[in-house]
């Protein structure tokens, strides 16, 4: 898409993201320089109906299907609103699927992360990162105004639900995302949660000069 006053709205068929792949797939190079984008992830059906894609990014995979994660994604500017299927990130992985490469240059960005469809209190997706029991990859923000909502225990900016590993094997509760923000970004609201076990998922912010950043936290 080149940089214009343009509007697309797109809605995921079943377990397909938005904007991206379809079930079992990594979402590929995805790249927004403008207009208004207005994405949502689809779901599955019957028993997986609590399966869905991103609204930007990769859709649902069956966790004994090889890995898969949103892709590399960069928007550059425009008015974007991405939410995500059930337990599917807004922009990243959708469930089970992790948040792959993303860069936010520019934009006014708003992610939200969906929860289960039969459970609205349980699992999620993040905001901006990775879906249901996935980590969050990597994020890069160097502008725009980046607003990334997420339920239950996912990230605001990071990983979803349910990613964490046994501390005893020398990880980490909660997994974590390396986030990267410019002086230049207007401003980044992201909520976290704790998870299951009381931790909040981890979120490395650093600006590229090295020197410490922060993330305002909407709780």
């Amino acid at each position: 898409q080149t940089s214009g006053s343009g509007k697309l709205v797109a809605k995921g068929k079943s377990y397909a993201a938005g904007i991206g792949a379809s079930s079992d797939e990594s979402g590929g190079i995805i790249t927004i320089n403008g207009g208004t984008i207005e994405t949502e992830g689809g779901q599955g059906s019957g028993i997986s109906a609590s399966f869905g894609g991103a609204g930007i990014g990769s859709g649902s995979v069956d966790a004994h299907k090889p890995a898969t994660n949103g892709g590399v994604i960069t928007i550059n500017g425009g008015t974007v609103t991405a939410k995500g299927g059930p337990c599917a990130a807004g922009i990243g992985g959708g469930t089970q699927s992790a948040g792959g490469t993303i860069a936010i240059n520019g934009g006014a960005v708003k992610a939200t992360g969906a929860g289960d469809l039969n459970s609205p209190d349980k699992d999620g997706g993040a905001g901006i990162g990775g879906g249901y029991s996935a980590d969050g990859g990597t994020v890069r923000i160097t502008g725009g105004q980046i607003t990334a909502q997420a339920v239950n225990d996912a990230a605001g900016i990071g990983p979803g639900s349910h990613y964490w590993v046994d501390a005893a094997e020398g990880q980490v509760f909660g997994g974590a995302v390396a986030l990267f923000l410019s002086r230049i970004a207007d401003f980044v609201l992201a909520n976290t949660y704790k998870n299951d076990h009381g931790v909040r998922p981890s979120i490395s912010v650093t600006y590229p000069d090295g020197s410490d950043a922060s993330v305002r936290d909407s709780e």
